[in-house]
């Protein structure tokens, strides 16, 4: 009767670890596929630094070149504006000496 008892144990456990077995195995299939989108997500993380730091750099440059633009045109401007200015003044100055 003993004998019967053992052989159903070692059966039994038998088929425990062949459960805990494949049990195993769909675990460590989750495990990759995890692993797999972590790396993804990391080299996704490198990519979007990279497009970030590049847009970051592009408009900078182009605030940059604008605000120089900017400043040529109010140098030019103001330039013009000396340049009426002086010659209202000079053509002021001949009407008075016209007057006088």
């Amino acid at each position: 009767m003993s004998s019967i008892s053992y052989k159903s144990m070692y059966i039994d456990s038998q088929k425990k670890v062949e459960a805990l077995t494949v049990e195993n195995q769909r675990l460590n299939g989750k495990l990759e596929n995890a692993l797999g989108k972590i790396g993804v997500y990391k080299d996704e993380i490198h990519v979007l630094v990279d497009v970030k730091d590049k847009t970051k750099d592009a408009v900078k440059d182009t605030m940059i070149s604008n605000v120089a633009k900017t400043i040529e045109t109010a140098v030019n401007v103001s330039n013009q504006a000396m340049q009426i200015h002086n010659a209202c003044s000079a053509s002021a100055v001949k009407r008075k000496r016209n007057v006088s």
